[in-house]
C-alpha cells in the first residue's frame, strides 16, 4: 500500500484535477450549458476534497502518536 503521503498527493490531483475540469467547461460552456455535469462535478469535487482532509486529519494523528 502507498505511504500516507503518497495517497494525500494522489488525491489532491485527483481534486484538483475535478476542479479544472470543472472551470474549463464553466468557462467553454458557461454555466446554464454545464448543468448536466454541474452536479456530477461538484460531488467529486467535494468527495476528494473530504478524502484529502480525512487522511491529512489521519496523518496528523500518526504524527501526534509518534512523538
Amino acid at each position: 500500500m502507498d505511504s500516507l503521503q503518497e495517497q494525500i498527493y494522489f488525491m489532491q490531483k485527483e481534486h484538483d484535477r475535478c476542479k479544472l475540469v470543472y472551470n474549463f467547461l464553466l468557462r467553454e460552456f458557461g454555466q446554464k450549458h454545464i448543468h448536466h455535469f454541474d452536479k456530477e462535478i461538484s460531488e467529486k469535487i467535494d468527495f476528494s476534497r473530504a478524502i484529502v482532509k480525512s487522511l491529512q486529519n489521519l496523518q496528523s494523528i500518526r504524527n501526534e502518536k509518534d512523538h
